[in-house]
């Protein structure tokens, strides 16, 4: 696999581009200023005297695989226009061997429009058959967003993807409305049942906000490229226990005694350490209970008192009073991680049954969400490496368009494509700066670990 590890080893021979500035799209002729009609060209070439030195390279470097960090403003659009264009002229491959992958519809529209026109204008300026089928295979040219590719490979092939080849796609909005009917009916099973940790979540967050926060949850887990089996064993694993909690008052009271007795305090400083050990002596007690997730309201008002009463960071209390702080902040993770043992089950449980339910219904509709295109295309790659080599030999450069926009999973899926060698060729753009889909998982590091390695 094409892993971080060994994008490193490559780094020497891709070198890092930074396109900046903004690129004027009129021509010296006084071109039309309609944005469709933005690329100009000459002759059999484009017209590339106002590219940036960077730009420059970002277009004609077709030895190698890019990294190219792009601000607003730089031109991005125009730079892979381009640079597919200086593809086709140089015969390195045809539109049919070139993926482009962005990450909105309207990205994907906007590029190809440009390279419509542009092959439009070079058929005209210079008529020749490679323009002709240039044109022609871009009707159905792998250019779309990372869903609109991952669609394009299940399609291809739906017995080795185990999906009905007439599956029908579902957009942002018809499966979140899917999925909240799921877990609609799950809680309400639940509470049916009279599940009392559920009842007491939906005492808490509202039947309406739990719905909300469960599904949020559900989602946020899937983009992580996980199982929920994983996911569940992981949190298990790295929750923190009873005895962390009383290992961490117990370490309160060790610094309580340090306070007790500080070397000649001044005036303020003794009256602090007073104020502090006394708050102590009356919730210290309180804190040493067994953590338990219903007695958070306990917690909450033993972790007031202390911090209205700790002392200040100055002078030779500065260390000490840190530690206080560190310790009260100990305490307060320590108790929900401990506490919520029981919670993190029924959660558990319960997200399980919802992906069920969710699974259940898309079944009915015979639909896929954009994660689930995005898992059964991994996992076409992952488990048949003759179909993974097909697509390598069939594509010959690989372009990625807002990289910053990239989860761990999408990126997992490129890495099964390049498969390790050296096909296809990789250019990717982006910004770490601009990344704008937190929400949906798209993990900033991502970029920035690409960035180091290319």
């Amino acid at each position: 696999m094409w892993g971080l590890s060994r994008l490193a080893e490559e780094r020497a021979r891709m070198p890092a581009l930074r396109i900046s500035g903004r690129v004027s799209l009129r021509s010296l002729s006084g071109a039309l200023r309609d944005e469709r009609e933005s690329i100009s060209l000459r002759g059999l070439g484009m017209t590339r005297e106002h590219l940036t030195p960077d730009q420059r390279r970002a277009v004609e470097t077709l030895d190698r695989s890019l990294l190219v960090t792009a601000g607003p403003g730089a031109g991005k659009t125009r730079v892979l226009v381009e640079r597919v264009l200086r593809i086709l002229e140089s015969g390195l491959a045809s539109m049919e061997e070139i993926v482009a992958i962005t990450f909105t519809n309207k990205a994907a529209n906007e590029m190809k429009t440009k390279i419509r026109l542009a092959l439009r204008e070079l058929a005209r300026r210079a008529p020749s058959r490679r323009w002709q089928e240039a044109k022609r295979q871009l009707e159905t040219a792998a250019i779309s967003t990372i869903h609109g590719f991952c669609a394009r490979l299940l399609r291809a092939y739906p017995v080795e993807a185990q999906v009905d080849p007439e599956f029908i796609i579902l957009d942002e909005f018809r499966s979140r409305v899917l999925l909240m009917r799921a877990v609609e009916e799950v809680i309400e099973e639940n509470l049916e049942a009279e599940d009392a940790v559920i009842g007491r979540l939906v005492i808490g967050y509202s039947r309406r906000g739990l719905i909300e926060a469960i599904a949020d949850l559900y989602m946020m887990v899937r983009t992580l490229g996980m199982s929920l089996e994983q996911v569940i064993a992981l949190t298990e694993r790295e929750r923190r226990t009873s005895a962390e909690y009383r290992a961490a008052v117990e370490r309160l009271g060790k610094i309580v005694e340090r306070l007790e007795v500080f070397p000649k305090p001044t005036e303020r400083m003794a009256a602090q350490i007073a104020d502090f050990v006394r708050a102590y002596r009356l919730y210290g007690p309180l804190l040493r209970l067994e953590p338990r997730i219903e007695d958070a309201p306990v917690l909450e008002e033993c972790l007031r008192a202390l911090r209205d009463a700790r002392v200040e960071k100055r002078g030779r209390m500065s260390e000490l009073a840190a530690e206080v702080d560190a310790c009260l902040e100990e305490i307060e993770l320590t108790f929900y991680d401990a506490g919520a043992g029981e919670v993190i089950a029924a959660l558990g449980h319960l997200l399980q049954q919802v992906d069920e339910r969710y699974m259940a219904l898309k079944r009915e509709m015979i639909g896929l969400d954009y994660e689930d295109l995005q898992w059964k295309a991994r996992e076409l790659l992952r488990t048949h490496a003759t179909i993974a080599d097909s697509l390598r030999r069939e594509i010959k450069f690989l372009l990625v368009d807002e990289f910053q926009d990239t989860n761990a999973l999408q990126k997992e899926i490129i890495d099964l494509l390049r498969g390790g060698g050296d096909r296809p060729q990789l250019f990717i753009v982006g910004d770490a700066k601009q990344s704008i889909y937190n929400f949906r998982g798209a993990a900033v590091e991502v970029f920035l670990r690409a960035q180091r390695e290319l």
